[in-house]
């Protein structure tokens, strides 16, 4: 074989590599490794960077709070928890201080690879999710995610501190 055959050979394998790790690298929807509350997070971000808002900072108690609504939700899907109390008490539950603060609630039943895209895709095509998203005093977010049977419960908390 010549010397110019060994690198086209060379060259078409080289290509073939870059092909397969292209592929495999733009078939993830965000980062490795990532779980359905680090995308929702993610893609929260990147709809208000993509108009020119800065990005909400995860706030650990707002998640811890999240979490909580999350589960409730299983049981009463609604603005009012369980309790029949407001959704905001359960900030007061996690020692959340707040000036103001929103609340972003859904269900699907989607595999998990695509849940948070989906709740991301419903909650961007409702006029009044959409603006909880991005409204431009929020600074912090909270976001909680459970699980029952096939049903995915998703809570997005907003804050100004």
């Amino acid at each position: 074989m010549s010397a110019k055959a060994v690198q086209t050979m060379k060259i078409k394998a080289l290509f073939i590599t870059l092909a397969a790790f292209l592929a495999i690298l733009f078939s993830v929807p965000t980062p490795a490794g990532a779980d359905m509350v680090d995308e929702i997070i993610y893609y929260t971000n990147k709809e208000r960077v993509s108009r020119n808002l800065r990005p909400l900072k995860v706030d650990r108690r707002l998640s811890q709070a999240a979490q909580r609504r999350a589960k409730e939700l299983a049981s009463n899907f609604s603005h009012t928890r369980p309790n029949g109390r407001d959704w905001f008490t359960v900030c007061k539950e996690f020692r959340v201080s707040f000036s103001e603060a929103l609340e972003n609630i859904a269900f699907n039943n989607h595999d998990r690879k695509v849940a948070a895209r989906v709740f991301m895709s419903n909650w961007m095509k409702s006029p009044g999710h959409r603006d909880n998203i991005l409204q431009s005093n929020m600074t912090r977010i909270g976001v909680g995610v459970y699980k029952q049977g096939k049903d995915n419960y998703a809570v997005q908390l907003f804050m100004v501190e």
